[in-house]
């Protein structure tokens, strides 16, 4: 069994959102009362669990795994310590049974609400209908209609909203949207009913506790509902996932933070801060909530390595014990700040608490409670200008070329160790001095299938003008296309051609032109007006549909024989595999061998993203150099979190074997050895500024390409001059 007790920073609301961080590392001063953190996960879980229910009686907790092979029941009697695993006698499910979920009561009694499909007269397809099991030397299904009469709509089938047991009394609400309660024996025999109490709730578990049903409906309000029907709402609740209900007090989930309101408070006090608790990773997700006591709650999550599609997956179970007399340790603050909250950053910041228990790391995203972009700089620059900096600086959409010119970031070279990584971490390399590293990059590539991708771009139009006919009545083109709207091909495209368009502080007007031009010619071989009509109003596998082409793609478009290609500036490994992905109604269809190069005109070009450094005016960096490397260490690169791909070649390597589509790809050992160079290559840093945000936006619009050059330098004046 896995077990850590850390004294956290998991203290109520008060202390954890309390205050703003001191300008440099400093002590914090002790704090008496806190919740204490201890692993209690057993071993064996599974991360093929398709449901985990958590029972508490007393210190008695008792954890049922449902996978698609078997039901598992582990069981501990000194509040997570220590486990039991047994395959209880009543884990063989019904016949037919399916998606089960469990209701097990103090005493030992166990009932099942499970799906069973139903023939369906002259159709193949099965009708999934509720059904309602106790156990008793075997399952027998209890005849919720005789039970709890309600009228189901015409053709709806049984549909059971949840169980739960009160004692050794069962709690049943039947509808699909918790139209009725009802009360029953362990052994199945009616005790009452109450039908139409609190309908249209819409929030799920339900806690029933001493003859009350709690939950919380479509507006919000959390009410109780006693078993003859009677209903009294509370308070609102405030966006809270009602978990549990213990000796007058109710513990509630929102976002992934757990909250308590008293038997007699009126607000809810945060108990598990999510945005700060080491354990609680960025793709970490709290499943259940339930309370031993009122000092001493079990915290049921499951943790992703990729918030994408889940992989690597695995259960961790964690217990809060409340101690009023508990002394919070000395440690050391330390304060990180990003433009905009950033996952990695986020990821980095539970890594570095996890690690190195004497710092407290805060983070601060200056876009908050409606900030604009512009507001929260001149906000920063004032912190910077007072001596008021924090530890560490997340330099995305900050002006970084102009903050390393002004000399405001501190020469990183004898603090960061970025032996064995890709080039894209020494982003901020400059006059042999490094001022940020780039904890992700992301790479602008030309994907192909079944065929050799054009060297250069002009080939590359004439493939995209030359393309197949469609279908013969096309209203749409008689050419093939690119599968992306204008605005993205232009990103795309702009980091290999910045230096043409944009050099000694000038525009070169002509070159720009030439560029829309290059675009519209990308998206549609009969001009860029069709191809816009057709992305405002519709999708392109909606189109292709209406004009009779049944397949289905994701991104990429069919080129002469199967063959395919797409454009894009890839932040995570998923997108990169997926963009193969292609499928019809017979199964995926076999593009041949993949290829994966660098946009033409872009070889060795990269975006680097999480850029951070630290501010020149700190005088102690110690910890901020340990923040640095923790972002580049793998327990934080191995992560798949949409911003970018890792700078750590074994974390892509981690990332690649846990993509589940590969599976699926016929060739998809040919994409990551092509890949892997690419990353290894890139060595050329564009950071993306105003002019960036100009051109793609401008690309947006209806305009000629003529016009739309004409527009961009209008419209950079002043902040060309600024730059010069």
């Amino acid at each position: 069994m896995k077990r850590r007790t850390r004294c956290a920073a998991l203290l109520l609301a008060a202390s954890l959102l309390a205050g703003c961080a001191p300008a440099a590392s400093s002590a914090l001063p002790e704090q008496v009362g806190g919740w204490v953190e201890t692993d209690i996960t057993p071993e064996g879980l599974s991360p093929d669990a398709y449901d985990r229910e958590i029972f508490t009686h007393g210190d008695t907790i008792r954890l049922v795994e449902t996978t698609k092979d078997a039901v598992v029941l582990y069981t501990s009697t000194d509040r997570g310590d220590s486990w039991q695993r047994t395959v209880p006698e009543w884990a063989q499910l019904p016949e037919g049974a399916e998606e089960a979920h469990f209701a097990l009561s103090a005493e030992g009694a166990v009932c099942l609400e499970a799906a069973v499909g139903i023939p369906q007269e002259g159709s193949d397809h099965l009708l999934l209908e509720d059904r309602l099991y106790v156990w008793q030397d075997g399952w027998q299904q209890i005849p919720l209609q005789e039970m709890l009469p309600i009228e189901m709509p015409d053709g709806m089938p049984e549909q059971i909203f949840d169980i739960q047991f009160d004692g050794e009394d069962l709690i049943v609400c039947r509808g699909m949207m918790a139209e009725s309660f009802g009360l029953l024996r362990a052994d199945g025999s009616t005790l009452s009913y109450a039908a139409d109490a609190a309908a249209h709730m819409f929030t799920s578990p339900l806690t029933a506790r001493d003859g009350y049903v709690w939950g919380v409906n479509e507006d919000d309000q959390i009410f109780t509902v006693d078993i003859t029907g009677d209903v009294c709402y509370t308070q609102p609740a405030e966006g809270q996932i009602l978990m549990d209900v213990r000796d007058g007090n109710l513990y509630g989930l929102r976002g992934n933070s757990v909250y308590v309101r008293t038997e007699n408070g009126t607000v809810w006090e945060q108990i598990l801060d999510a945005e700060n608790a080491p354990r609680m990773q960025v793709a970490s997700a709290v499943t259940a909530v339930r309370a031993l006591a009122s000092d001493c709650l079990v915290v049921d999550t499951w943790v992703s390595l990729s918030v994408r599609h889940g992989a690597g997956t695995r259960s961790q179970l964690l217990r809060y014990d409340y101690d009023p007399d508990l002394v919070r340790p000395q440690t050391r603050t330390l304060t990180v700040y990003s433009l905009e909250k950033n996952p990695t950053v986020r990821q980095t910041v539970s890594q570095c608490m996890l690690e190195h228990p004497e710092l407290e790391v805060e983070y601060e995203v200056g876009m908050q409670e409606g900030l604009e972009k512009e507001d929260a700089i001149k906000q920063l620059n004032t912190r910077l200008l007072a001596g008021e900096a924090p530890d560490v600086l997340i330099l995305d959409g900050l002006p970084v070329d102009s903050m390393v010119e002004q000399g405001l970031l501190a020469d990183l070279s004898s603090l960061v160790d970025t032996e064995g990584l890709y080039p894209a971490a020494r982003a901020g390399e400059r006059d042999g001095k490094l001022w940020y590293v780039a904890g992700r990059m992301k790479l602008p590539l030309l994907l192909g299938a079944g065929y050799e991708p054009p060297e250069s771009l002009e080939q590359l139009a004439q493939a995209v003008e030359n393309g197949p006919q469609l279908h013969t009545q096309s209203t749409l083109s008689d050419r093939a296309v690119l599968g992306q709207p204008p605005e993205e091909i232009a990103a795309v495209l702009l980091p290999g051609m910045r230096d043409t368009l944009l050099h000694s502080g000038q525009i070169d007007r002509a070159a720009l032109e030439e560029f829309y031009t290059l675009v519209g010619r990308l998206c549609s071989a009969a001009g860029p007006d069709i191809y816009r009509e057709l992305w405002r109003s519709e999708t392109m596998e909606e189109k292709l549909a209406s004009e009779g082409i049944s397949v289905e793609m994701s991104g990429m478009v069919l080129f002469p024989e199967n063959a395919a290609a797409e454009l894009e500036t890839f932040d995570n490994l998923a997108d990169v595999c997926n963009a193969f992905y292609n499928k019809d109604s017979s199964g995926v269809i076999d593009l041949g061998q993949y290829c994966v190069r660098s946009v033409p005109g872009a070889q060795g070009v990269y975006v680097p993203s999480v850029m951070a450094g630290i501010p020149a005016t700190q005088d102690e960096t110690a910890d901020a150099a340990i923040f640095l490397q923790t972002l580049l260490s793998h327990s934080v690169q191995q992560y798949e979190l949409d911003d970018g791909l890792p700078v750590r070649p074994e974390s892509l390597q981690s990332q690649w074997e846990l993509q589940p589509i590969r599976e699926y790809l016929p060739h998809a050992d040919d994409v990551l050895p092509q890949l892997e160079p690419l990353l290894a290559a890139a060595d050329t840093p564009v950071v993306p500024d105003y002019f960036d945000e100009v051109v793609v936006e401008t690309a947006k619009q209806d305009l000629s390409a003529a016009a739309s050059a004409a527009q961009v330098c209008d419209q950079l004046q002043t902040w060309l001059a600024e730059q010069n």
